[in-house]
């Protein structure tokens, strides 16, 4: 058998409690039959289920302000991205007094190999075409 999920132990204990509650298992805490009084059972099941409460409302609470923080980036995104730009225009895209704002200087963009490869290519084509002369024909 499985380990029960955490809404199938939530119902489970709090059918437990109701058969505690209406008497279905008072045979059970007949003296010397359960270490535990009726009532301290009904005190931890209780305490668990408060908890599992307390949680779910704490993170029903988590999402509610995730999606305003959210709501309120939103507009916010292209001010600080005007912001930001006018700060790298007046200090220089690559500044170090750039970090005095935590403003990440530019990224410098890398070339790839593709990239790399047709230049060359372009670069061979190009000293080819004007052909490397002599000193005589430089003189001209």
């Amino acid at each position: 058998m499985a380990r029960p999920t955490k809404p199938e132990r939530e119902r489970e204990y709090a059918g437990l409690l109701r058969a505690i509650d209406d008497g279905t298992l008072a045979w059970m805490f007949e003296p010397g039959r359960y270490p535990l009084s009726v009532d301290a059972v009904r005190v931890l099941f209780r305490a668990y289920l408060d908890a599992v409460r307390a949680t779910s409302a704490a993170y029903d609470a988590f999402l509610a302000a995730v999606a305003a923080e959210r709501t309120a980036l939103a507009p916010l995104r292209p001010v600080a991205s005007d912001m930001r730009r006018s700060l790298r225009s007046a200090r220089g895209p690559h500044a170090p007094s750039l970090a005095a704002y935590d403003v990440r200087p530019e990224r410098v963009p890398h070339k790839t190999t593709s990239t790399k490869a047709a230049a060359a290519e372009k670069a061979r084509a190009t000293r080819a075409a004007n052909a490397p002369r002599g000193p005589k024909r430089r003189r001209r």
